[in-house]
Order: C-alpha cells, then sequence, then structure tokens
C-alpha cells in the first residue's frame, strides 16, 4: 500500500510539480473546429479533405510559471493530461496586450500551433487554436473554444 502512495505521489509530482506557482493566464473549455487531413500516412484519398472536428470535455490553459516560461497545457475527454513543454515542446508570447494574448508552440516533432486569446467587445472571452501537424495523419485546422479567464 505504501508503495502504491509514494508512486502516486511521484506520478502527481511529474504531472503538475513543473506548474507548481504557475499563474493561469487563460483557462478555456472544450474546443470545435475544421481540420484537412491530407492524403497520406494513414488518411486515404477517400478520408482526406475537411471535417468537423471537436474535443469535447478537453481544456487549455496557458500558463507562466515564476521563472516567465510559457506552458500550454492541454486535457482531453479521457482525461489525460498534456504539458507542451513537459512533452519537449516550445512555448513563445508573439504579441500581448490588454485584451489579447498570442502564443505559438513548437513540437519536436515538426507540429506548430497558434493560440490567440481574446477578451471581445462586451467581455466574451475566445480562443482560436491554428494548427499544422506533421507524421502519419498530416492535418491543419481551426478550432474555437469559449474561455472563462484570459488575463489582462
Amino acid at each position: 500500500m505504501r508503495g502504491a502512495i509514494v508512486l502516486l505521489a511521484a506520478i502527481v509530482g511529474a504531472l503538475f510539480g513543473g506548474r507548481a506557482g504557475a499563474e493561469t493566464l487563460a483557462l478555456c473549455g472544450p474546443q470545435a473546429g475544421r481540420t484537412y487531413y491530407f492524403a497520406g500516412g494513414v488518411v486515404t484519398s477517400k478520408d482526406a479533405g475537411w471535417q468537423d472536428d471537436a474535443v469535447s470535455g478537453g481544456r487549455t490553459t496557458l500558463s507562466r510559471d515564476t521563472s516567465g516560461k510559457l506552458d500550454l497545457v492541454f486535457s482531453d475527454a479521457s482525461g489525460g493530461v498534456y504539458s507542451s513543454r513537459g512533452e519537449g515542446g516550445e512555448v513563445e508570447a508573439l504579441r500581448r496586450s490588454a485584451d489579447e494574448i498570442v502564443v505559438a508552440v513548437m513540437h519536436p516533432a515538426g507540429s506548430f500551433e497558434v493560440y490567440q486569446f481574446v477578451r471581445e467587445a462586451g467581455g466574451k472571452l475566445t480562443m482560436v487554436q491554428l494548427v499544422s501537424r506533421t507524421g502519419l495523419a498530416a492535418k491543419a485546422g481551426a478550432y474555437m473554444a469559449s474561455c472563462s479567464v484570459i488575463a489582462p
């Protein structure tokens, strides 16, 4: 039993330890959008093209740690939690104002994402994500989510 508790503590520490003391800059919910899948790899010519796409139950968090480094953490409907920095990606601020934060995420495998977090007129908080992925299921897509937090 003690071994299971130590293992659980180690897993929780590995997942969340790097974010201890991190400031949440944006917190957004499930995403919906459109994706274009390129024929090749595991995508057949029949399956290539535009498709509606969604991540129901997902959550996206943009945070900044005490050293000022940004991280983009994504959780999916299955409960999986993925840290862009934790998986070797680079997260860079492109633009920031009182009503907008734009960051780019470059993944080691060659995928690239741009996240734009916007405080719209009337106070609506919105995230738009643009994706360019390579590999066995190469795709490009645009997704939108409502947010509950976008720090000024």
